[in-house]
């Protein structure tokens, strides 16, 4: 399949640098908007470079468009992708507005072609051992899920964007929604979100607390401003053991189960994650959805529930009060909080 992608980021050089190495797909295109990118992309992808969407479209009619730029472009560049009759996979979240996000999937459904929202987490190693260890009842009946997501201020200079809330939707939109996504497909709808949110010029901080239908609460937190490299944590406590990840400690998942008497722990067994390009895998499974039309792990569904979801987190956090989600979304339907 003949295959595009805008953005020229480090995410546009991610979905580039995989569609290179994937069998039974063409790189015909990146593009860019500054002329100086042209001589590394070139050389780097082996490809041709563009500073036109519209002439890109044209001269190389890709099928499959990779759309890698920042939040609030996905929209406007979705519905061309798809009016060209693309394919559209869009990095996450789906927009900054439900409002925005519907105009994607509703463009999408118009002109006949499939959106893909690249809600990445869900295919690393650490985090499908997470999966497994539960679905195979090793901790029995989930209680609480904790998750904590911690990395640099991306809103430097030349990305000065991360730091207008219409533009990233902020820390919970854009960064702790990863998480919002996962422990969504392990639990459940969710009933009502506390959050709590801290902004400086340097930092951002965010914290949200979800209680599900099913009785089960998550606390997620997540940080811009953390003076290393991004590190994640998850933890799954259950009726018979917790399931622990740090990538600070250790790439691997550890699964402590509770021992007979129910009072002496024990660590039953580690599992390490598999060497591979979880971009590339993510990437290699929308291109088979598309060619075989089956649904993919992470449906548009699943990737607008996460963005409402975050998007209520903001708006408790703006109240300093509870959300009941019902609530949410009635208030949504008659023209509230969908921005």
């Amino acid at each position: 399949m003949r295959v595009a992608v805008v953005g020229c980021g480090f995410m546009g050089q991610k979905h580039a640098n995989a569609y290179k190495r994937m069998a039974g797909v063409e790189l015909v295109a990146v593009c860019g908007w500054q002329e100086n990118n042209r001589e590394f992309i070139e050389e780097t992808f082996g490809t041709a470079y563009f500073t036109s969407f519209d002439e890109m479209l044209t001269i190389t009619r890709p099928q499959v468009v990779s759309i890698c730029l920042p939040t609030y472009l996905h929209k406007q560049y979705t519905i061309r992708a798809a009016q060209a009759g693309a394919h559209v996979i869009c990095e996450k979240p789906i927009a900054t507005s439900l409002s925005d996000a519907e105009e994607m999937i509703e463009a999408c459904a118009t002109y006949g072609v499939q959106l893909y929202i690249a809600h990445v987490l869900r295919f690393f190693p650490s985090y499908q051992n997470i999966v497994n260890q539960i679905n195979g009842g090793e901790v029995g009946q989930l209680g609480m899920v904790s998750t904590r997501r911690v990395v640099e201020h991306p809103g430097g200079k030349e990305q000065s964007w991360y730091n207008d809330d219409a533009k990233s939707g902020g820390v919970i939109v854009d960064l702790m929604i990863h998480d919002t996504d996962f422990v969504r497909s392990l639990l459940g709808e969710v009933e009502s979100v506390y959050a709590m949110r801290k902004v400086s010029v340097d930092q951002q901080y965010g914290v949200v607390t979800y209680k599900f239908v099913n009785g089960t609460m998550a606390n997620l937190e997540a940080l811009w401003g953390f003076p290393g490299p991004l590190t994640a944590a998850c933890r799954v406590a259950g009726k018979e053991g917790v399931i622990r990840y740090n990538s600070e400690t250790s790439s691997s998942v550890r699964v402590h189960k509770t021992a007979l008497d129910q009072t002496i722990p024990y660590e039953k067994y580690e599992l390490s994650p598999l060497l591979k390009d979880v971009y590339q895998e993510q990437l290699e499974h929308f291109m088979e959805c598309i060619q075989l039309q089956k649904q993919p792990i992470i449906t548009v569904d699943d990737a607008l529930e996460a963005l409402r979801l975050s998007l209520a987190a903001n708006h408790s956090a703006l109240l300093g009060k509870p959300i009941v989600m019902s609530d949410f979304y009635n208030e949504i339907s008659k023209g509230g909080r969908g921005e």
